[in-house]
């Protein structure tokens, strides 16, 4: 899976490391959705859409507020989308204020993004010119941005290569929906929605299947946006004993920062800060993806890219096969999994990232 990115206006790339992670995006289309299950899935983030169209509570969607409150319950991070049926900048500024509405105390981790689509064909039977939709989708991600939040564009291959082909909408995020093997979209994206046809614990039926190439919840927390205070970089605070970067290993009696007891798995496997704030580490999220009290972690002697390397995973494939390819036996796999974190049934998904390691 080739990797594009572009960078944010308003939020910087930390480092040219190859990032790719998982998510899928649901609405009340999945009913209610058991997250108490997702969150062992494999995901590590949802995209929950909001609403659509004016700022009218029936056109608020029924599970936003239940997904929000899973999510946080559960610690998945998310982000948002809003389904844009605007056909004039005056429906555009009732859509924006709907949006805020629906916002307002939350402090989602991943862009909101704008939808705009018309699958029912609601745009064209009004005439809507794709100018007009250029500046509608202009219009409401410069309002989100001006009210504090990263913003981007969620729209098929077809919408963007041609009916919002345009240079006012170039410098926001884009999030690609195209159900195909490889990707074919010319110009930079930041997250691809490859499949309709997922099948993710939790969830009935059929769900979108998503992988992100940039590190928004990093990125978000460091600019201060979408109600995140700014803070330091991690590298200027010399107060604690580890640095981004550093691989560690967790405590036998280690609980995360929940309290939550970890498996006997995870306390054998090695991990990457990803970020450091306050007394506590976030490790690595093609692992585990949780945050630990810094006493309970210990340093290892393994660096970062000599005692590892990074490998992305191919559609169709399961840990005793990379085992096997790339480490020479396929019983390895036992090796594989607790490195990663990982039970040796995991499911993977195209676009992940593992660590494979050198020794």
């Amino acid at each position: 899976m080739k990797k594009r990115m572009r960078k944010h206006s308003d939020l910087q790339e930390e480092s040219s490391a190859p990032y790719a992670v998982n998510g899928i995006d649901i609405s009340s289309h999945q009913g209610k959705v058991d997250f108490s299950r997702l969150r062992n899935s494999g995901i590590s983030f949802v995209i929950l859409r909001c609403g659509y169209g004016k700022d009218m509570e029936s056109q608020d969607d029924f599970y936003f507020e239940r997904n929000v409150s899973e999510c946080e319950k559960y610690r998945i991070p998310w982000g948002t989308y809003f389904y844009s049926y605007a056909v004039n900048m005056t429906e555009a500024e009732d859509e924006l204020r709907h949006i805020l509405r629906l916002l307002q105390e939350k402090k989602p981790l991943y862009p909101v993004f704008i939808d705009m689509e018309d699958a029912d064909e609601y745009k064209k039977k009004r005439n809507v010119s794709e100018q007009l939709c250029a500046e509608i989708c202009t219009f409401l991600c410069a309002g989100l941005e001006r009210a504090g939040y990263c913003t981007g564009i969620y729209a098929n291959l077809h919408w963007l290569t041609c009916q919002i082909n345009n240079p006012d909408v170039e410098k926001f995020d884009k999030w690609l929906v195209q159900w195909a093997a490889e990707p074919t979209y010319a110009k930079p994206f930041q997250i691809w929605q490859y499949s309709n046809r997922g099948k993710i614990d939790g969830i009935s039926g059929w769900v979108n299947l998503d992988c992100c190439y940039k590190n928004y919840p990093d990125l978000i927390r460091q600019a201060g946006r979408n109600g995140y205070p700014k803070r330091v970089h991690d590298s200027d605070n010399a107060a604690f004993p580890f640095k981004v970067g550093d691989v560690v290993r967790v405590r036998r009696r280690a609980r995360n920062s929940k309290g939550q007891k970890i498996s006997r798995t995870m306390r054998k496997g090695r991990y990457v800060i990803d970020s450091i704030r306050e007394n506590t580490a976030r490790l690595d999220r093609q692992g585990i993806n949780m945050d630990f009290y810094i006493t309970d972690l210990l340093l290892t002697a393994d660096k970062q890219g000599t005692s590892f390397r990074w490998y992305t995973v191919k559609r169709g494939e399961t840990l005793r096969k990379i085992a096997l390819e790339q480490m020479g036996s396929g019983l390895l796999l036992f090796r594989l999994s607790r490195y990663n974190g990982l039970r040796c049934r995991s499911r993977l998904v195209p676009g992940q990232q593992l660590k494979i390691p050198k020794h």
